[in-house]
């Protein structure tokens, strides 16, 4: 269940009754001291109070605090096998940015990799291709073999060990809410739901989100796959892209003579029946924390528009991941009945 790290913080000049009834609150007993610039500056744990009042020292924040708390900075998290074997003596570290200011922090023992991606599933269309079926259940919500389309995917991704959701919803947004707060507390999943008040495209939602993640998995409600995200995850860390896009291969053969020419109508080749291959996208992308900040809170903007207002930044690297586990879109009748037809197989 992923954590408000804000509930865990206090500022060094609030009063420390404040302390006193957050402490009671969290589960993990330890407040991280800030100062006015969000600069860790001390801690203070449920232990820390307890021995002061014992001792009838004064109760302020600043002289019963760990003065001396233990940090890693937010890039440290890619090496986690070497912080577990560092700090082997210690159980919360906090988590700083390069500006030494605090972000969150993490139960060294249990953190999992996974923690720092949000998984933001899109599922706010009216499904206008499956009409009349759309008319009373939202698309995402179709069932397959007894269990609704989304089901699928985010249970996919609770197996591979992702914790952080966003449902973007607009159309029949009550069919989904429900059934998925269901899906969440069953899964031991953290699921938050994107409310459009209008609608916001397949990327515009993202600027509803208020929450901090290092990277953010952004996948189309309306696709079955069976697919590795773990390794997409690899793949985008090793390229260091900023924007990865899942994508398959089509091969198209023209079954004519097809003539090259130059400028001026100039025959310069003939090339018999050639092949000609596409990357199309598969509604599965991964961006990394900076992309955020290119959103305009409530505005229409679908993904391609955002990939393409970018392919020209050369501060932002967009890198092609081609999938080769199985993907279906099932924004039609005819996609949606072949797989029901072939789901068995696919699953088994």
């Amino acid at each position: 269940m992923k954590k408000n790290y804000l509930e865990n913080t206090i500022y060094i000049d609030q009063n420390l009754k404040d302390c006193i009834p957050r402490l009671n609150k969290i589960d993990d007993k330890i407040i991280f001291i800030l100062d006015k610039k969000k600069h860790l500056v001390g801690t203070l744990t449920d232990g820390d109070l307890r021995r002061s009042i014992l001792k009838r020292k004064s109760l302020k924040i600043l002289e019963i605090m760990n003065k001396k708390p233990k940090y890693i900075f937010e890039k440290e998290l890619q090496n986690l096998e070497s912080l577990k074997l560092k700090y082997i003596k210690y159980k919360f570290l906090a988590v700083l940015n390069e500006k030494k200011e605090f972000i969150k922090y993490i139960d060294i023992n249990n953190y999992d990799r996974n923690n720092d991606i949000a998984v933001v599933i899109m599922a706010g269309g009216k499904g206008e291709r499956l009409m009349p079926m759309t008319k009373t259940i939202p698309k995402p919500m179709i069932k397959i073999n007894n269990k609704p389309i989304i089901f699928y995917l985010i249970e996919n991704l609770v197996q591979q060990k992702f914790i952080n959701f966003y449902v973007s919803v607009n159309y029949l947004s009550h069919k989904l809410i429900a059934p998925l707060n269901k899906l969440g507390k069953k899964n031991n999943i953290n699921i938050k739901f994107l409310l459009e008040k209008k609608e916001l495209g397949t990327a515009g939602s993202l600027s509803l989100i208020n929450d901090y993640f290092k990277k953010y998995l952004v996948i189309n409600g309306d696709i079955f796959t069976n697919l590795n995200f773990v390794d997409f995850i690899s793949f985008h860390k090793k390229n260091d892209s900023d924007i990865s896009v899942c994508v398959k291969t089509v091969n198209h053969q023209i079954p004519y003579g097809v003539f090259k020419t130059d400028s001026f109508g100039n025959v310069k080749d003939l090339e018999e029946k050639p092949i000609l291959k596409y990357n199309f996208a598969c509604g599965i992308y991964l961006m990394n924390n900076k992309i955020m900040k290119l959103f305009e809170k409530n505005k229409k903007i679908d993904m391609p528009d955002l990939i393409k207002e970018n392919l020209k930044k050369k501060s932002i690297k967009i890198k092609l991941f081609n999938i080769s586990e199985f993907w279906e879109d099932l924004g039609t009748k005819e996609n949606l009945n072949n797989l029901k037809k072939n789901i068995k197989g696919i699953l088994s």
